[in-house]
């Protein structure tokens, strides 16, 4: 059972289907995961023992074979799932949303002039996390997939990586981290006003989604990927 000194991380480790719980809650799960639920929920000015029962709770109602359970997968299957799963929906819906911001931007600042910034703000999120794929999958990927190969058992054991390029990556993870959350708050926790058109709300719920997305991949890097080439995530906050 889960208390109130087990950390963030590894709950979400062990229990990926408690993830969306978090993103209500608005802990953070990924880069600032690794510390003790206490003090995750005392930032947010939380009850732990209140969270503590409610995570508990939904253990109990979620069957564990629904969960998705990525840490007992190898590194390159591992590596296989963030690229398939969370490299090409962001690939995807990353030029979608600058499009639809900028669109929504251009014909509501008027109405809401917060428009503006959330529009500049995924325009440089989307560059970075574009330019942040390419390096992963240019550079450490298949450094990874190569040393993966002459693990005898295939876990991660004996896999090295350029611990520089990690800590890079992981910087890159927090700076997202910050952005999403400036759009979270700009945006009223994804809430559209009462005047939005369809567009506009089709908007918020794309950040809503690209949030939940994001954190869900850092977490499988930083928590479970990084650690086993021996680079552990600072626990900076996102």
């Amino acid at each position: 059972m889960i208390t109130n000194t087990t950390s963030v991380s590894d709950i979400v480790r062990e229990r990926p289907g408690l993830a969306p719980v978090f993103e209500q809650l608005n802990i953070d799960y990924c880069c600032g995961g690794n510390r003790p639920l206490a003090d995750a929920c005392s930032e947010r000015g939380l009850d732990p023992e209140t969270v503590v029962s409610l995570l508990n709770a939904s253990i109990e109602q979620t069957a564990n074979g629904d969960e998705e359970r990525v840490d007992s997968l190898s590194t390159p299957k591992l590596i296989e799932h963030i690229v398939v799963r969370h490299h090409t929906y962001l690939r995807r819906e990353l030029p979608r949303i600058v499009e639809l911001t900028q669109k929504v931007a251009s014909g509501h600042a008027d109405q809401e002039p917060r428009l503006e910034e959330i529009g500049s703000r995924v325009i440089n999120l989307a560059s970075e996390l574009l330019r942040h794929l390419d390096e992963e999958e240019s550079s450490l990927f298949p450094a990874l997939l190569e040393t993966a190969e002459r693990d005898a058992n295939g876990r991660g054991e004996g896999v090295s990586a350029d611990a520089a390029l990690v800590s890079r990556l992981i910087v890159d993870h927090e700076a997202a981290g910050a952005t999403l959350a400036r759009i979270r708050e700009l945006t009223d926790d994804y809430a559209p006003p009462e005047w939005a058109c369809n567009t506009t709300r089709a908007v918020y719920h794309a950040l809503g989604e690209l949030e939940r997305d994001v954190h869900q991949h850092v977490h499988k890097e930083n928590n479970i990927l990084f650690p086993r080439v021996g680079v552990a995530a600072t626990g900076a906050n996102a």
